[in-house]
């Protein structure tokens, strides 16, 4: 991508190519005709990059704690009585 095409308001971190994700800084995914930012082993979240949930047998991406959304990776809401997730 052309610097000129870089928007000069962008104030997203700057990765060591001097740019942000967004506009080049990162490694892309290492699947043909993906656009998707590589996350470890090359590969995207959507191709198996990242880090998955430690709990058995699921293949979701870690939000925290080692855990995807639906097994506890997530806050809760604050509101009293409310057990949805935030």
């Amino acid at each position: 991508m052309a610097l000129a095409m870089i928007p000069l308001d962008c104030e997203r971190q700057v990765l060591p190519k001097g740019l942000c994700y967004l506009h080049g800084g990162s490694k892309r995914c290492k699947v043909k005709d993906c656009e998707k930012r590589a996350k470890s082993n090359g590969l995207c979240c959507g191709h198996g990059g990242g880090t998955h949930c430690k709990f058995e047998d699921c293949e979701k991406q870690v939000l925290s704690k080692g855990l995807c959304y639906l097994h506890g990776g997530s806050k809760r809401c604050k509101v009293k009585g409310c057990e949805k997730r935030a």
